[in-house]
């Protein structure tokens, strides 16, 4: 059995031995259930959570958040071998742990669900360049006769040069320039090459709409730039 089975039959059975909760988990992932509901439902959960985390809140928003990860995986592990996608999945977990850790209750309590699908992207982005610059890193270390400390920061500083786009969205969004919604849209297009209509519906608008949502916080990011 695979790492994600077996991660999917924990949570599911979590899910089944809690009936209120199971009510709960299916609420959070009707796609037509009224947003703000379960936008105060998922931040009572992750409020738990920071409270006490051994509480077991963190199961339960994982169970609900569920679809969201297996999409996030299906996309990319098709050609990876077993181990690769068991690394895959392993990461994607990861993601979304450290996205529910930092979450701002305070600071962003609409959207959440699709808050915390694009944190646990910008986690995993996060660590996808991280492996690579290692890699690159030690390759070029092995490729050296006498490799020295010099060459290694080298390395290190040009990987720096490069912009993080998740730290500038993130300070964007705290400086008020883009939206939660707005970030949601740029990172999934421009960053993940998702439809606009996909993100729209995630975000619980239409697809017209999403489109001239993104054209405009492209125009401020422009105008600001």
């Amino acid at each position: 059995m695979s790492y994600r089975d077996e991660t999917r039959r924990a949570l599911e059975a979590a899910v089944r031995n809690h009936p209120s909760i199971e009510v709960l988990v299916r609420f959070l992932r009707d796609p037509q259930a009224d947003r703000d509901r379960k936008d105060q439902a998922l931040l009572d959960l992750i409020r738990n959570h920071h409270a006490s985390p051994a509480c077991g809140a963190f199961a339960f928003l994982a169970a609900a958040m569920l679809p969201m990860l297996d999409h996030v995986y299906n996309a990319r592990a098709r050609g990876k071998s077993r181990d690769e996608r068991d690394e895959l999945w392993s990461r994607i977990l990861a993601g979304f742990v450290e996205a529910v850790d930092r979450y701002p209750v305070e600071r962003r309590p609409k959207r959440v669900a699709a808050n915390l699908r694009g944190d646990t992207l910008a986690s995993l982005r996060r660590a996808t360049r991280e492996e690579v610059r290692l890699g690159e890193t030690r390759r070029a270390l092995l490729d050296e006769e006498e490799p020295t400390t010099e060459h290694l920061e080298t390395q290190v500083e040009a990987q720096e040069d490069v912009p993080d786009l998740d730290a500038i969205l993130e300070r964007w969004t705290r400086e008020g320039l883009v939206s939660d919604a707005d970030r949601a849209l740029l990172v999934g297009v421009y960053v993940d090459g998702r439809p606009i209509a996909s993100i729209a519906a995630e975000l619980g608008i239409g697809r017209e709409a999403a489109k001239k949502r993104l054209q405009r916080a492209v125009a401020r990011i422009r105008n600001r730039t």
